[in-house]
């Protein structure tokens, strides 16, 4: 299949107009100087820390056949088993009916049965059973005796092993205040354009209401998928799935479409429902949960106002059209299992409120358990997007990474939280959560190496972060709400997931179906939402991530008049490189930018397997009416890339933007940039 072509758009004052054509790319081999310039540059940027002795530098492999030694030799142990793992072409579910999608998941079934079959005949032989087959990675779980498991290692085609691994470990705002500060619901945006729940009552118009009725990945005209992954039991994590909230509308049907408890082999349906204040039910609520259309009769419709009163959207989470999923699982084998039958549901998006090892006792450039690092590749390959929380250990230590994975990992969104009170209902001067110094938004600052043998060095691996304290939550299974506050990534996260629904549908009406439907273009357009606000100094940043609040607050738009100021721009490409190259192309045309526009943003990311030997990309932007004169850069080492250019950067410029390949796989790698500009108000609403 090939890639996605480019998309872009643009309104200088005078209607859209497509510019694919205009951006002027080249491509050309970077001069010995230039690499000597770049690498003298990064040499510079700080050395990490020394990594921690309790590291675990031990392969998935070497964990399992540990703990096995320790058990009985006739003691049964459940594993994943992954075996060699023929190429499949995950991106044509992009996009893909349901039934083309069931085709498509019965011929990887079928390429995978023989090295499947045979794995199964010979753990029978070692007294061992099958649990379980996936077909989104190659693995096999089994139940066997422990004091067999090494041989099973030493098998032809066996990958490797993961033994299951389980967790490792206020006030705040209303539903509405949550949607309003992301840019979604009465944000009251400049120039009078319109956010994403602008003129959805009382009668929708589809222009300018994007709140997840339609925007399905594989039927557009089909309400958004939100997969909800949580950790725990059907017994004390399920979603409270009688609450009035789930109702499509006032006693109409449930907008949970199914539930699923994946601690059995496959995962099975349940028709469970949890009571109280569950974990799951409070990260659906921020999801998708909502009281908007009179479904809660103490909350009635006003019969001056119609549907969507401030006591509703209140008590309303951020995509309250989307249809929900709900998985529960008590270990990494379970939570693999959920991601596999996700897709196999076609969700858009899958939300991850949970952590399996810390960042700083673990080797992030290895770690792997279950076979989760493959699952999640082929997932968003497959145009599904995981979103996941960055966790609630800390973030004092500047040195100090304290992510929960799989967080690290670049094929999933992470997502850190902010302390939103109801003290301050302004987004833009609310810091990073800290209930206290070890209940705290996670710090990133994780490790990689451009090859095996070489030095580690330190990237983010946050990307947004979102209101992270919430209120009036659902806390019941009919119709109740917490009117005090919970605060935790676990809340940030699926209030992003929620997000990327709206903007999903939102892509799809304006026809940009490369961008909706692959999860990896999606993923770098909602980078681009990050306000670059780093919460370590207080300070916007003109280029790289920060460690603690990636990218920055999230302020959600969407390319489109209605919502942008013009001059206004937006791009989005899949690009391809090639160690050595340097990739060029232009923002707008080759000519000076507009004086009018008052903010540029940028980000570019890849999709590396294998952080011991990742990609080394640089960015740059020049402006070419001056001798190529640099204006914004980001010099890390990080895959996920990053500059914000303001007004006194971008008036009257040329400017062009200019990728870097210093390391890369052998054949190249393909990247996933973004940008776009406007002429709005860039300090409060971008």
């Amino acid at each position: 299949m090939a890639e996605w072509p480019d998309e872009y758009i643009a309104d200088d004052g005078n209607g859209l107009r497509v510019l694919s054509l205009e951006r002027n790319e080249t491509r050309r081999l970077m001069t010995e100087e230039e690499r000597a310039m770049i690498e003298e540059y990064q040499r510079k940027l700080p050395a990490p820390a020394p990594a921690a002795s309790q590291v675990d530098h031990r392969s998935m492999t070497e964990r399992a056949l540990d703990e096995a030694s320790k058990l009985p030799p006739d003691m049964p142990i459940e594993v994943g088993i992954e075996l060699e793992d023929p190429s499949f072409d995950f991106r044509r579910m992009q996009g893909a009916s349901e039934s083309s999608r069931a085709n498509l998941i019965d011929a990887r079934r079928a390429q995978l049965d023989k090295s499947q079959s045979a794995i199964g005949k010979l753990v029978a032989t070692l007294g061992g059973e099958v649990l379980d087959r996936m077909w989104l990675v190659n693995v096999v779980d089994v139940r066997l005796p422990a004091g067999r498991l090494a041989e099973v290692a030493r098998l032809p085609g066996v990958v490797g092993i993961g033994l299951s691994v389980s967790d490792g470990g206020p006030d705040g705002w209303t539903g509405q205040q949550v949607r309003a500060g992301m840019m979604l619901d009465g944000a009251g945006l400049a120039d009078g354009k319109s956010d994403f729940y602008y003129s959805c009552a009382p009668f929708h118009n589809p222009a300018v209401c994007h709140d997840g009725k339609t925007g399905h990945h594989n039927n557009t005209s089909q309400r958004v998928r939100i997969g909800i992954i949580e950790l725990g039991t059907v017994a004390n994590n399920m979603i409270g799935r009688n609450h009035v909230g789930w109702q499509d509308t006032a006693g109409g049907p449930s907008r949970i479409v199914a539930t699923y408890n994946c601690d059995t082999a496959p995962c099975s349906l349940t028709t469970a429902t949890g009571t109280g204040e569950t974990h799951g039910t409070l990260v659906a609520w921020a999801a998708a949960g909502s009281i908007e259309e009179g479904q809660d009769p103490n909350f009635p419709v006003s019969p001056f106002l119609g549907s969507r009163t401030a006591d509703q959207r209140a008590r309303s989470g951020v995509a309250k059209e989307a249809n929900l999923y709900y998985y529960v699982a008590s270990d990494s084998s379970g939570i693999r299992r959920a991601i596999d039958r996700a897709v196999a549901n076609g969700v858009d998006i899958i939300n991850m409120s949970f952590f399996l090892a810390p960042c700083d006792q673990v080797d992030t450039t290895t770690h792997d358990l279950s076979s989760i690092n493959a699952t999640l590749r082929n997932a968003i390959n497959a145009g599904v997007l995981p979103v996941k929380s960055a966790s609630n250990l800390g973030h004092d230590d500047s040195n100090k990474c304290t992510l929960g994975y799989p967080a690290w990992r670049p094929h999933a969104l992470t997502v850190g939280a902010l302390g939103t009170s109801a003290a301050n209902p302004d987004m833009n001067t609310t810091g990073m959560m800290r209930v206290s110094e070890t209940y705290a938004s996670s710090r990133g600052g994780a490790r990689l190496r451009n090859d095996p043998s070489g030095p580690d060095r330190i990237f983010s691996g946050v990307d947004l972060v979102a209101p992270g304290c919430v209120r009036n939550y659902f806390n019941n299974d009919s119709n109740g709400y917490a009117p005090g506050g919970n605060c935790g990534t676990s809340w940030a996260a699926p209030t992003v997931a929620g997000t990327a629904a709206l903007f999903r549908d939102a892509l799809h009406y304006v026809g940009w179906t490369a961008t909706a439907n692959d999860a990896r273009r999606l993923l770098t357009n909602m980078l681009l939402f990050g306000d670059a606000w780093d919460a370590d100094t207080g300070n916007k940043r003109s280029g790289a991530t920060s460690h603690l609040s990636g990218f920055g607050r999230l302020h959600a738009h969407w390319p489109s008049t209605n919502n942008l100021t013009a001059p206004w721009g937006w791009g989005s490409q899949t690009k391809h490189i090639n160690q050595g190259e340097v990739l060029t192309w232009t923002v707008n045309d080759s000519g000076p930018e507009n004086p009018a526009i008052t903010q540029w943003k940028w980000a570019l990311t890849w999709f590396d397997d294998d952080l011991s030997n990742a990609s080394n990309i640089v960015i740059n932007v020049v402006d070419t009416c001056v001798s190529g004169l640099s204006v914004g850069i980001d010099w890390s080492y990080d895959y996920r890339k990053r500059v914000h250019l303001r007004a006194d950067k971008i008036a009257n410029r040329c400017l062009e933007m200019r990728a870097w390949a210093l390391k890369t796989p052998p054949g190249g790698i393909n990247f996933f940039t973004a940008d776009y500009y406007h002429s709005g108000n860039a300090d409060e609403q971008h």
